[in-house]
């Protein structure tokens, strides 16, 4: 591999047995979110129920990221990624039993997919930190480029291999193979051997954090100003993934496997969107323009 190449972090053996198996568990959380989704539409006739679904996902990032931030810093992160896969684990086997025994209902769909969430909102900042610890600087920013590949690759492959299984082997063995797939990113990170110097404790509190976080943003205007326009810009996008289930299923009554290829598709143009258009936008126009839409 050529130096500066996309592909350089793969070089590195620790990154490239954790990136394989986010990889994997990526694309079977694909797979799980679309057969959740299929498995409301079997429980219910209510359009709002299955909106709620991208409401449940969604809301343990706004309650819990930040909290899980400063918990990153104060314990070991590799035991923290592994006792939260753990739970997201638990989380999914608990689906899949309980859909055997036929005991799901729609209101238990939307606890579990909120207890997913609050596993995901948790993973979300320590796996970003642990990243720069296992790569090295010049590795780092193809570390990040495939990161956000491994996003596009499980919005593409999971809702279609969603589309193949759930006809074939039903909603619950997708949630089983979910569950299988958290337990790979466990054994993946137990393996990885962090130095003393990293798994050594910050100093500041864990509620000091947040106050050092509340000053730095109340004198930092630039960053005020990026919050609010992330805070809007999620405000009105957050409608497109609750509506589309709710269009897919009661408005066009489209099959399992037609629902999982709706969802592959949206996973396509968003790749198309990255690699095609936004780079022929950004070199015609400025940032401030495209924010804006003022690109006439």
């Amino acid at each position: 591999m050529t130096k500066g190449s996309t592909w350089t972090a793969l070089s590195n053996p620790v990154f490239r047995k954790l990136w394989l198996a986010t990889v994997i568990s990526g694309i079977c959380v694909a797979a799980h979110d679309t057969a959740a989704l299929w498995s409301m539409n079997l429980l219910t006739a209510s359009p709002f129920l299955i909106s709620l679904m991208s409401t449940a996902a969604s809301l343990p990032f706004f309650l819990f990221t930040l909290p899980a931030g400063a918990l990153a810093d104060k314990i070991d992160r590799r035991k923290l990624v592994c006792a939260i896969n753990l739970w997201l684990a638990a989380t999914a086997i608990g689906l899949a039993v309980l859909g055997w025994l036929h005991l799901l209902n729609p209101y238990l769909i939307l606890v579990f997919v909120l207890f997913i969430g609050v596993g995901f909102a948790f993973n979300a900042p320590v796996w970003t930190s642990i990243v720069p610890q296992i790569v090295s600087d010049a590795e780092l920013p193809s570390a990040v480029i495939l990161s956000g590949l491994q996003l596009n690759l499980s919005g593409i492959v999971g809702p279609a291999l969603s589309a193949l299984l759930v006809p074939l082997a039903g909603t619950k063995f997708v949630f089983a193979l979910n569950a299988t797939c958290f337990l790979l990113v466990v054994l993946a990170v137990w393996q990885w051997k962090q130095s003393a110097l990293q798994v050594k404790l910050r100093s500041e509190s864990f509620f000091g954090s947040f106050g050092t976080f509340v000053r730095y943003v109340r004198c930092a205007h630039g960053l005020q100003v990026v919050l609010a326009r992330n805070f809007l810009f999620a405000l009105f996008i957050s409608a497109i993934p609750a509506l589309i289930p709710v269009v897919g299923l009661k408005v066009l009554h489209l099959g399992p496997t037609d629902f999982g290829l709706l969802f592959t598709s949206m996973g396509a143009g968003s790749v198309l969107g990255a690699v095609f258009i936004f780079p022929w936008l950004r070199a015609r126009f400025s940032p401030d323009s495209l924010r804006s839409g003022r690109i006439c």
